[in-house]
C-alpha cells in the first residue's frame, strides 16, 4: 500500500518515485530525490544527511555517497596522493572522506583550506568541522561548560547516545589540538597573522587613549604555586606576549625593587616571602600569580611572583 504522505515524484527532476526515494534531512523537510539526482547533488555537496526509504515505508536505510575532497591545486599536482579520514561534521555525524593531499604543502595546511581541523597534529585519522569547534567555544564562553560535557550533550543529540561521536571527540582531550585551535582561532580575530600592529582586541576601545584617568584593579592568587623540581616547557605559552609578563622581567624587577617599609603610616603592600614562612616557600619556584584589570573588567596582563 502506498501512503499519500510520501512523495511520488522526484522534486529536482520531477520524475516518477517507483520504488524508494532519497530525503536528505540537511536539504530540508520536502527534499525527496530519485537515486540519480541524490547522487549527482550530494556528489559535490557533502556531509548531508541522507536516507533511503521505501515507498510502502516498510525500509529505512542510510544512502551512501561517496565523499571526495580536494582543492584546485591537488587536481593539477602532480605529487598527489589521498587518504580516507573520518569526518565530524558540524552537525555531529560522522563520515568517510577520501582527501586528496600532495607533498607541495603539509597535511594541516590542507585541511584548514578544507575547513576542517584535524585531532591528532601528525598524520590524523579524524578530522573535525571548524564550525563545530567553533560553537563549542562560544558555548563555553557563554556557558562555561567542558569539552567533557559538550562531547556527551552532542553525543545524545540524536537521542541514542553515539559511542563513535564520542570517543572521535574525546580524542582531542589526549592532545592540546583544541588549545591549538583556541589560538588559532584567536589569531583569526586578532588579525595578527595579517596586520601585526593591529591590537583592537589587546586594548580597551572604552578607556581614554591620551587625556583622562583610567583606574586599574591588581589581585593575587598565592594559591597557584609551582615547585621548583616541576618540569619546565620547551616552549612558551600560546599567549605568552599578550596576557603574560616574562618571568625573567619579573625576576629582574623583585630583585631590584626596595621592599623596604617607608612609612608606619602607610600600609604597603609586600608581596614575597614576608608574607609565609620561608620553609614552606624553599621548595616553590613560583609563590603567587597578579593580575590587573583596567576599570571596565578588561583584563590587561597576569605575572607570577618568583621567589627571590
Amino acid at each position: 500500500m502506498k501512503f499519500n504522505t510520501f512523495p511520488s515524484h522526484c522534486c529536482f527532476c520531477n520524475d516518477e518515485v517507483i520504488t524508494s526515494f532519497v530525503w536528505c534531512k540537511s536539504c530540508g523537510p520536502l527534499s525527496f530525490y530519485c537515486h540519480d539526482c541524490a547522487y549527482k547533488i550530494h556528489k559535490n555537496t557533502l556531509f548531508h544527511s541522507l536516507v533511503e526509504v521505501q515507498v510502502d515505508g516498510c525500509n529505512v536505510k542510510p544512502f551512501k555517497v561517496k565523499s571526495v575532497l580536494q582543492t584546485d591545486h591537488v587536481k593539477a599536482c602532480t605529487s598527489a596522493y589521498s587518504r580516507t579520514l573520518t569526518v565530524i561534521s558540524e552537525t555531529g555525524s560522522t563520515h568517510q572522506c577520501q582527501i586528496y593531499f600532495c607533498k607541495c604543502t603539509e597535511e594541516f595546511n590542507t585541511l584548514v583550506h578544507l575547513d576542517l581541523w584535524p585531532v591528532t597534529p601528525i598524520k590524523p585519522n579524524t578530522v573535525i568541522s571548524m564550525n563545530l569547534l567553533h560553537l563549542f567555544v562560544a558555548l563555553q564562553l557563554e556557558g562555561k561548560i567542558s569539552f567533557s560535557s559538550f562531547c556527551d550533550g552532542f553525543s545524545w543529540k540524536s537521542g541514542v547516545v553515539d559511542h563513535d561521536l564520542k570517543r572521535y571527540l574525546n580524542r582531542m582531550t589526549q592532545t592540546d589540538s583544541l588549545d591549538q585551535f583556541r589560538h588559532f582561532r584567536r589569531q583569526l580575530t586578532s588579525l595578527k597573522t595579517i596586520c601585526p600592529n593591529y591590537d583592537g582586541l589587546e586594548k580597551c576601545a572604552s578607556c581614554p587613549k591620551e587625556n583622562g584617568s583610567i583606574f586599574y584593579c591588581f589581585d593575587a592568587n598565592f594559591g597557584l604555586v609551582l615547585k621548583s623540581s616541576a618540569s619546565k616547557s620547551k616552549r612558551l605559552a600560546m599567549r605568552s606576549e599578550n596576557l603574560f609578563i616574562l618571568d625573567e622581567e619579573v625576576k629582574t624587577f623583585m630583585e631590584s625593587y626596595d621592599d623596604t617599609l617607608k612609612t608606619k603610616d602607610c600600609s604597603n603592600f609586600q608581596a614575597g616571602n614576608n608574607l609565609r614562612s620561608k620553609r614552606k616557600t624553599k621548595k616553590l619556584s613560583v609563590t603567587g600569580v597578579f593580575g590587573t584589570l583596567s576599570g571596565l573588567i578588561f583584563t590587561w596582563t597576569f605575572f607570577c611572583e618568583s621567589k627571590i
